[in-house]
């Protein structure tokens, strides 16, 4: 990340990390909500007559529900700088969030494994 950046000048390094780190989190758990989402919704249009369709059906409007407010809450701004994601912005979506590049601050998914992070707890 570029040190002299004016928008946020006063994050440390621990703290670019943390907000790295939860971003990753946010976004994974996007991912794993449309995916299994779309599996439940298959899975109950294909086995109408299965006993687990209607389960499945049923559970496929809380997962896309937790799908939209990650597509919200993550992607919403960039972590670093709070730059809003523009049309050409491909990767700054569920599945394709891997490949973002934040133009202005350096901000990727895993900005904390590339420089250095944060010391781990004696906890952990």
């Amino acid at each position: 990340m570029k040190d002299d950046h004016p928008v946020n000048p006063e994050l440390s390094g621990e703290q670019k990390a943390r907000y790295a780190r939860t971003f990753r989190r946010r976004a994974t758990f996007t991912d794993i909500c449309l995916v299994l989402g779309i599996i439940c919704g298959a899975f109950a249009l294909t086995n109408r007559e299965s006993p687990l369709a209607g389960a499945a059906l049923f559970a496929v409007l809380p997962l896309l529900a937790g799908t939209l407010a990650g597509v919200f809450l993550t992607y919403g701004c960039c972590p670093f700088c709070g730059r809003r994601p523009h049309r050409w912005d491909w990767a700054w979506t569920p599945l394709l969030w891997r490949f973002f590049h934040c133009p202005n601050c350096d901000f990727t998914p895993y900005w904390d494994q590339k420089h250095g992070g944060e010391a781990q707890s004696p906890n952990t």
